[in-house]
């Protein structure tokens, strides 16, 4: 609470960044924010410009362009699920995580039975093929007044039975500018299938184990009348510098400070995997 106070403090007396240090130090100057929101929502219409609670205007951004938002967002998965399959490697110097897919190759040599004892993948496949040979007919089935309908509400009450049905959540993600670290932030609200909100326990299912509940909070939103769920964004310069050369590397090409968000949002995907937003374009085209 102290440090939030103290940050809160220092904004109001930082004076603003003017001159562009993107490619030096991996911020940005709210002008900048602003052109490579544009660029955004121009190439992933699912995001928008927002002006938030006039209470809250920040005066170094446009009134009706304070932050970022996308509604709605799919989220299928639960973050740990997924990260069961994966090696999660966290950098020592900018807290980057890399993802490394594991593969186990007995997984595929052998299968369980129902019996408790194992089948090669190979036999499992012949034992297939000779299943599909001893299948009747359809078309017999039909002629007995064998095939039988099953009623709606017993589908509809079996399902509601089955605890292992993970029903959809969705969330509403926005991106802010933090004028205190020079860099975008991410805020996450997020809702269940019966669109009530998710708890705060909740919420960190979705997030990467590796970042939940140490680089990721629940804070009041810096534009919304609302607790969100944000990524403190003290590393966020260092790895989008460090990310923007890797890029300029491969490309052999400068990145511009417009095309900032395609690649912030690239990172960010790692810390929320499951969380589907939309950030692809084919070639950005830096704003004119």
């Amino acid at each position: 609470m102290l440090g939030r106070a103290f940050k809160a403090a220092a904004e109001r007396l930082l004076p603003t960044r003017t001159s562009s240090a993107w490619e030096e130090r991996g911020v940005l100057t709210p002008t900048e924010f602003v052109a490579a929101g544009d660029l955004l929502v121009r190439a992933c219409p699912t995001w928008t410009w927002e002006g938030g609670d006039p209470a809250r205007k920040k005066s170094y951004l446009p009134k009706q362009k304070q932050f970022l938002r996308t509604r709605n967002v799919p989220c299928v998965r639960r973050a740990v699920t997924d990260e069961e399959g994966l090696d999660m490697r966290q950098g020592e110097e900018d807290g980057f995580v890399q993802l490394n897919v594991t593969h186990d190759a007995a997984v595929d040599a052998e299968l369980p039975l129902e019996d408790g004892s194992r089948e090669t993948k190979k036999q499992a496949e012949e034992t297939t093929d000779e299943d599909d040979e001893e299948l009747p007919d359809l078309e017999d089935y039909e002629a007995e007044g064998n095939l039988v309908e099953a009623e709606v509400e017993e589908v509809d009450e079996a399902l509601a039975n089955e605890t292992h049905i993970l029903r959809t959540r969705t969330y509403d993600v926005s991106i802010t500018y933090d004028k205190y670290y020079e860099t975008p932030r991410v805020w996450l609200v997020g809702y269940d299938e019966e669109q009530r909100p998710l708890t705060e326990a909740e919420v960190m299912e979705d997030v990467s184990e590796t970042h939940a509940g140490l680089t990721v909070s629940m804070e009041q939103h810096p534009h919304l009348p609302t607790r969100a769920a944000s990524f403190h964004p003290c590393k966020h310069a260092q790895v989008m510098k460090r990310l923007s050369r890797t890029t300029q590397g491969e490309t052999e090409e400068p990145m511009q400070a417009d095309q900032y968000l395609f690649l912030f949002l690239k990172f960010m995907a790692v810390v929320m995997p499951t969380i589907e937003y939309d950030y692809t374009v084919a070639a950005p085209a830096h704003a004119q």
